[in-house]
């Protein structure tokens, strides 16, 4: 289907109706939809008038990287937050949230760009700064899940286990079974079995994941649907026939509900 609007701010994202223009903003676009080049305009002329350090410049490269990442430009991202990281460190070392903040938004680019190895580097160190903080505090669980994913994406398996595990039990407990992220953290556990084709184990996460997420989550939800695909692939890979064929179905049938 073609595309029949663009978001007149970015002038880069596309939609095929104005319903998915609403829901796109809603979930994250507003967030990092920019005039690349009118803020880009803006950020030398206040590099200029306040210095390269200031909070407020800071601020802007912040939110220019955001824009990057909406378009998909995570090397342009990554040069900005660097950048980032490395003055916070030492302007905002006595007040930690905004620096961890960063840092983390700078792991995700790692991981786009698949240098996990620096992604990994940068959430060890926000995990210990949060654990310093409060170890029970879902921020720090958050971190402690992605580290735990990061970990698998390079097949440290007892490393991510020795995360996600304990992370799991305490995001049941503090917040909730039905909690989103409690769902996030069920689902990273039982890939983490399935590539390890630990299916005894990865199987009942899974029904689990695919029974909340589509409760909680809704049939559309991208988590639903990485749950579906995981479950086929991983019946597949079991030669459980019988099983995957349903899911494979109703997968195609949304696709193609999706694209007409």
């Amino acid at each position: 289907m073609a595309a029949k609007f663009l978001c007149s701010r970015c002038g880069i994202s596309t939609y095929c109706n104005a319903a998915c223009q609403k829901a796109h903003w809603t979930n994250g676009h507003k967030k990092g939809c920019i005039n690349i080049q009118q803020f880009t305009i803006e950020l030398d002329r206040q590099k200029v008038l306040l210095g390269l350090d200031h909070p407020e410049v800071l601020s802007l490269m912040e939110k220019l990287a955001d824009g990057y990442c909406q378009q998909g430009k995570h090397d342009l991202a990554e040069s900005l937050l660097v950048q980032c990281v490395e003055k916070r460190r030492v302007i905002d070392a006595e007040h930690p949230e905004v620096l961890l903040a960063i840092m983390e938004k700078l792991a995700d680019v790692y991981c786009k760009r698949n240098k996990h190895n620096l992604a990994e580097s940068l959430l060890v160190d926000c995990f210990e700064k949060r654990k310093a903080i409060n170890p029970d505090h879902p921020k720090c669980l958050h971190i402690m899940d992605k580290l735990g994913s990061v970990y698998s994406e390079q097949n440290k398996y007892s490393l991510a286990k020795s995360l996600l595990v304990p992370c799991l039990a305490k995001r049941r407990s503090i917040l909730g079974e039905y909690n989103p992220e409690t769902i996030t953290t069920i689902y990273n556990l039982a890939l983490l079995y399935d590539n390890r084709r630990k299916f005894s184990k990865s199987e009942p996460l899974l029904l689990e994941c695919f029974e909340k997420s589509r409760l909680i989550l809704g049939n559309d939800h991208p988590q639903f649907k990485l749950v579906m695909c995981l479950m086929c692939a991983s019946y597949a890979a079991q030669d459980r026939v019988m099983e995957s064929q349903p899911l494979f179905i109703e997968m195609t049938q949304r696709i193609r509900a999706r694209f007409n």
